[in-house]
């Protein structure tokens, strides 16, 4: 997902790249975005073939080592259920489905095949000695509709901007949309088309075109990411333009935003759509936690996703290009092997796998770890014979050097993290 493309050096060690495209040229990944409800069965297609690859590299990568531990990632879960959960439901719930659903079964079927015999194939390799971890980032669920946050606060009188220039940025974007689809679809004007209509990645308040378009001095909150879900106070001496005083006002703007927010109900069903709605300090801590927003919602559960764009309306459907499924709190965590206890129901953080591997073979834990180790997943004989052991960690500063990306690259990973929701 962070990779700009095959050109660069995608892989570790360097020489595995040139392995690899020797047999064929290799797929990075497979976005729902730049396909469409028309194409549907092109997407899915695509899909097949990408998550087949991975498996065959996979099985190759096994085989050449006796290997201490050994991870295999099946993205292409994330990106059917985004695009296709209805299909995937109505399968689950043996519904007939409308035509064009109906006609994608056997496909989804197909491709929930191949990862299934990919994870029997490692279960069968790791045999009654080794242990498996399974464990998925989140949850799935629908996702029914789209609340417009940034419209919302405008309607309440926090957030100012100027209506006929939305419109005309409305109107310029449709128009740059439908421009790039066209120039993905020619040989060797995809990447050129990325690079040269995506707008830098500059820190937040430069994210998208219509945060230029915002009065800040006349506004008191804004939203700047879906997959933030959550709004910032433009506060006094972190934005550039704030007009909320730290302190007593920001706390006191902070409960008033979210007690609002918590009465918001979709004229659609007269329902409230808010689950939760938390402060910034109830969730984060850490060095790092002054970059994430000042309140932070969850909206029916996952159904509803708060979308940052100036709509004309506060509500709105979804779409192919949203995704008709998203991400839920709870995912999966399966423990497989001759130390684990046979249970259900054990409740596990995601941060939690480090430790569990970590134990598993034998090192001692970080206690710089925001995971916990989960001693319950193992058999009381095994944990006795082998208490988990602890280090200092040397330094809590991310070690090593990331890859250098040049502006066009920079351009391509900012594209597709935003066509994702991640910005």
């Amino acid at each position: 997902m962070l990779t700009p493309g095959t050109d660069v050096d995608y892989t570790y060690p360097k020489e595995l790249k040139q392995e690899i495209e020797a047999i064929e040229p290799y797929i990075l990944d497979v976005f729902w975005q730049t396909f469409s409800d028309s194409s549907s069965e092109a997407f899915l297609r695509r899909l097949i073939e990408f998550e087949k690859q991975k498996v065959r590299i996979s099985r190759e990568l096994y085989e050449r080592e006796a290997w201490d531990l050994f991870i295999s990632v099946f993205v292409g879960t994330d990106r059917i259920q985004h695009a296709l959960w209805p299909v995937i439901a109505g399968i689950i719930d043996a519904k007939t489905l409308e035509p064009r659903w109906e006609a994608l079964k056997p496909l989804v079927r197909e491709y929930f095949s191949i990862v299934d015999d990919a994870v029997g194939w490692l279960l069968d390799k790791a045999g009654d000695e080794k242990a498996i971890f399974v464990m998925s980032d989140h949850g799935f669920g629908p996702l029914d509709r789209k609340f417009y946050v940034n419209r919302w606060l405008h309607d309440q009188g926090w957030l100012a901007f100027d209506e006929r220039m939305a419109r005309t940025q409305r109107t310029k974007a449709l128009v740059k949309l439908l421009l790039k689809k066209i120039l993905l679809r020619i040989p060797g004007l995809g990447k050129i088309a990325t690079s040269k209509m995506t707008r830098p990645m500059k820190g937040r308040m430069k994210a998208y075109q219509f945060l230029d378009i915002i009065d800040w001095d006349k506004t008191t909150a804004y939203g700047v990411s879906n997959t933030e879900q959550g709004i910032y106070i433009n506060l006094k001496g972190r934005e550039p333009n704030g007009i909320i005083e730290p302190g007593e006002e920001y706390q006191r703007v902070c409960k008033q935003v979210a007690d609002a927010l918590k009465q918001v109900v979709d004229p659609q069903d007269g329902k409230s759509i808010v689950s939760h709605a938390y402060s910034r300090d109830e969730l984060y801590s850490g060095p790092h936690a002054g970059e994430s927003p000042d309140i932070i919602f969850f909206l029916r559960d996952g159904a509803y996703l708060a979308d940052v764009k100036l709509h004309p309306k506060p509500f709105g459907p979804t779409s192919w290009t949203t995704g008709r499924g998203t991400h839920r709190l709870d995912g999966t965590f399966i423990a497989y092997g001759p130390n684990v206890k046979p249970q259900s129901g054990i409740r596990t953080s995601i941060a939690d796998l480090v430790p569990c591997i970590l134990y598993q073979l034998g090192m001692a834990i970080p206690d710089n770890l925001d995971g916990k180790l989960p001693l319950d997943v193992f058999d009381k004989e095994f944990v006795t014979a082998n208490p988990p052991s602890y280090r200092t960690a040397e330094s809590s500063e991310r070690e090593g050097k990331q890859g250098d990306m040049d502006e066009d690259e920079q351009a391509l990973v900012f594209e597709r993290l935003k066509g994702l929701g991640y910005l």
